[in-house]
């Protein structure tokens, strides 16, 4: 039987936790993982004194003397009720202990048995303590009584077995001679050795104990044979890519399938899973043994875990070729494929079939990862290089999956342009609204220009029509008066804008100042001034107008029509064949 080959250290000074070692401590767990695969005499012993070597380094070892001493005691208790029962036994065959004959060497038996049987009971529920207070009382634990009974083969269990089988004749027998006190100690002698075996089974001792018990004859001749366990060494390589070496204590009889169940237990790789090699050459057949295998004293093997292969597509085209181990854990896989893609292991996210494999510490197997499987991987994160309007830069942290709106959204909050001002662009093209960035071919250190979107805004002459003209964020109210002097004609500084009944003043005020935002509506109008028509009679006539106005402003002004070609207007002429006195329609 395989067997570790390190000896547990004893430590005096431990102190018992409040917990059960025999749950809690992973060598005494992976100890008892081992303990039904064991089918040899010798095996066993050697099993059994790494055990106690272990549990006696878990517990203070001051409690041992008091346990040997109560436990030596309760032997010889125990063993005087065996011969008490025995005694009555024979009695019974006699045919001295009946309805039809009862002698006084068998009344006396009976009675004997029934004193030793009190007091055995008694002794038996004392045996094992149950409180802090019956620990300081005995002088040691429970954990320290197991280590006895183990240690001295469980024999108290045959003993006690050995009873409850001769009482349970001995009723059946003198049911009519016996008084009911006797025959209910026999039934309450059966619930405490019960109870006895059902506290070994919480202690986790049971299986031991009936360990203990198969191997309480001597072995046959075959199995006390010289063979002599030896020593091998195993270079395991872990689902996370890491060699691990393990030295196992074997018996040449012993099977290369129960050293993959040892390397199961301790690395955690399913024996279908594990690929053993002696001499670079693998051994597939788990039934052959390790004499047979040629392995002797000081060989060493390798076990590699079965791997499979996949495809990992990255999110900028790449293609990367794996052979995995399925136990693997995602972490490792991301790791493999943080060489290849330049992207961190930290900063990957995989997909299987559009599902985000989100936990690290989940194993390919149970991920739905089998051989041949493609998955898809994209960083959590990438940098973009952003050049604003006016020429700054500013790095913007975006996913792949993110689309340009949100792309937006974060140039906002890196550098206050709002999202409605934003025109988004790269090698001189625009980005589609709501387009993903892996779908846009944008990758890590990309570069995106954004330039200034402009707006559309009416504004309405005094005559009724209406003007559009494209505004941006940043364009000044100069800029915006400019653009109607080209589509009006009205000079710069004689237009007069309002916006929801109020002036607009401050020509270097931005649109956004003033919040003309898209669909915004201005109305224009011409400020006012004042001209004298001298008349070619002579007279001359003041005239408010503005320069919108046309000749017929001026007819109805003085209460004139059909005025000449030329008016003198303060020393100057001007000529009226245009429809208007300044601009044009």
């Amino acid at each position: 039987m395989v067997t570790r080959s390190k000896s547990p250290k004893p430590n005096d000074n431990a102190v018992k936790n409040e917990s059960n070692p025999l749950r809690s401590d992973p060598e005494l767990c992976g100890l008892l993982k081992r303990l039904d695969k064991i089918k040899k005499y010798k095996t066993f012993n050697r099993w059994k004194t790494k055990f106690l070597n272990r549990l006696d380094g878990l517990i203070y070892q001051k409690g041992m003397d008091p346990a040997e001493r109560t436990t030596e005691a309760f032997n010889k208790l125990v063993k005087k009720t065996v011969v008490a029962a025995s005694k009555v036994t024979n009695h019974i065959e006699k045919g001295e202990l009946s309805s039809e004959k009862k002698t006084v060497k068998a009344s006396l038996s009976l009675s004997e048995l029934s004193n030793n049987l009190t007091t055995t009971v008694e002794k038996l529920e004392e045996l094992i303590p149950s409180t802090g207070k019956d620990e300081k009382k005995l002088g040691y634990t429970k954990y320290h009584l197991g280590a006895v009974l183990i240690r001295q083969g469980f024999h108290q269990y045959i003993t006690l077995k050995a009873i409850e089988d001769a009482l349970t004749g001995i009723a059946e027998k003198v049911a009519d001679v016996a008084d009911r006190q006797q025959l209910e100690l026999f039934e309450y002698y059966k619930t405490k050795f019960q109870r006895f075996c059902d506290i070994m089974a919480d202690l986790n001792m049971y299986e031991i104990m009936m360990k203990c018990v198969e191997f309480q004859e001597a072995p046959d001749p075959e199995e006390s044979s010289d063979e002599e366990p030896i020593m091998i060494e195993l270079a395991v390589e872990g689902p996370d890519g890491k060699t691990q070496i393990i030295k196992l204590e074997v018996d040449p009889s012993d099977t290369l399938g129960s050293i993959k169940e040892s390397i199961a237990d301790d690395i955690g790789i399913p024996v279908d899973k594990q690929i053993v090699k002696f001499k670079g050459k693998e051994l597939p057949d788990n039934n052959m043994t390790v004499g047979k295998a040629g392995l002797q004293d000081g060989s060493k093997l390798t076990v590699e875990p079965l791997k499979i292969p996949i495809t990992v597509k990255t999110y900028d085209g790449k293609t990367i070729k794996l052979m995995v181990d399925p136990a693997t854990y995602l972490s490792d896989i991301k790791r493999k494929v943080e060489p290849e893609s330049g992207v961190p292991a930290q900063n990957q996210r995989l997909f299987l079939d559009k599902k985000e494999l989100d936990n690290d510490n989940q194993r390919a197997d149970d991920a739905g990862i089998k051989a041949n499987t493609v998955l898809y991987m994209e960083p959590k994160s990438i940098k973009l290089n952003v050049e604003m309007p006016d020429g700054s830069k500013v790095e913007v942290e975006v996913s792949p999956s993110d689309t340009t709106d949100d792309l937006k959204q974060k140039i906002e909050e890196e550098t206050g342009m709002k999202v409605p001002e934003q025109i988004l662009k790269q090698n001189g093209k625009d980005l589609p609204a709501g387009k993903k960035l892996k779908d846009l071919g944008i990758k890590d250190g990309d570069d995106v220009q954004v330039a200034i979107n402009k707006v559309p805004v009416k504004v309405q002459t005094k005559d009724g029509k209406t003007v559009e003209i494209m505004v941006a964020p940043d364009d000044t109210l100069a800029d915006i008066k400019k653009q109607l002097e080209a589509e009006t004609g009205l000079p710069f500084d004689q237009q007069e804008l309002t916006m929801d009944g109020k002036p607009l003043t401050g020509d270097k005020k931005t649109a956004r100042d003033m919040g003309i935002k898209a669909g915004t509506t201005l109305k224009l109008d011409a400020k006012a001034i004042t001209i004298t028509v001298e008349l070619t009679d002579g007279t001359k006539h003041v005239v408010k107008l503005d320069a919108l106005d046309s000749k017929s402003a001026i007819e109805k002004s003085i209460g004139k029509t059909g005025l000449a070609k030329f008016l003198t207007i303060n020393s100057g002429t001007l000529e009226l064949d245009t429809n208007k006195i300044f601009g044009k329609k």
